[in-house]
């Protein structure tokens, strides 16, 4: 911020052109369009959304197959038993 602080003084006292002030606005602003340019085009290389749905909506009985297949299957745990609330 000090270089814009620095360059509203310059205007003011009278050190920078008006021209100058507007090719510097320019250049700046060109600057931005090319940047712009320059994400869309890497956006555009990026794979697909990388929240894509998965085709196949969730099953606790597939997950329960894929975990068996792999050897890790996992226990269900117990409902909770007894009484709930003030005794």
């Amino acid at each position: 911020m000090d270089a814009i602080a620095q360059l509203k003084d310059d205007l003011l006292a009278g050190r920078i052109d008006s021209n100058r002030l507007v090719d510097l606005l320019l250049s700046t602003l060109r600057d931005l369009q090319e940047a712009k340019q320059r994400i869309a085009d890497l956006e555009k290389q990026l794979p697909g959304s990388p929240t894509a749905k998965v085709d196949e909506p969730f099953s606790l009985r597939t997950e329960e197959k894929r975990q068996e297949a792999s050897g890790k299957k996992k226990k269900r745990k117990a409902p909770r038993q007894g009484r709930r609330g003030r005794i």
